[in-house]
């Protein structure tokens, strides 16, 4: 897959890779985990509360595409930055696209032509950067090691 310093070029470079060499489902793939994984570290860094909890919580409630827009709400929106539909500028197009993710992963698709693949990714793939460059915006570097958050101290416990 990828690191997370992965730059963006060098993460869209590799799906190209793929693309070009025949893979385009493999291709397709490496974009939606791309984008995913984008988006959950993106909830967990934009939140408020500690680190743990907010992993704990995607895993729990928001851990799919269809489910992320709520996790965001939850998780984001309350720290007062705008929602996912706002960062991403087709969200709808991304959940489309993620429709035939799913047919790829449960074995309904096997393979995409060059064609019909390279729209998807791109659509997945500037929902990936539009996240990215948000995060960005409040300092948050979505391709290094996150900062922790964590429980505050119990004073009472002394």
């Amino acid at each position: 897959m990828f690191r997370v310093s992965d730059s963006l070029e060098n993460r869209r470079a590799r799906i190209q890779r793929s693309i070009d060499d025949g893979e385009s489902a493999i291709a397709f793939i490496l974009a939606a985990a791309d984008l995913e994984r984008t988006v959950r570290r993106a909830i967990i860094a934009l939140a408020a509360g500690p680190t743990k909890e907010v992993r704990e919580t995607i895993e729990k409630k928001y851990k799919t595409i269809g489910n992320y827009e709520d996790g965001w709400r939850t998780l984001v929106e309350v720290t007062g930055r705008p929602g996912l539909r706002e960062v991403v500028g087709n969200w709808d197009a991304v959940k489309k696209a993620f429709q035939t993710r799913n047919e790829i992963i449960h074995g309904k698709r096997a393979t995409l032509s060059r064609e019909h693949v390279t729209e998807k990714i791109e659509v997945i793939l500037n929902a990936t950067a539009e996240v990215t460059n948000f995060a960005e915006k409040y300092e948050v570097n979505l391709m290094a090691r996150m900062n922790v958050r964590r429980k505050p101290a119990d004073e009472s416990s002394s």
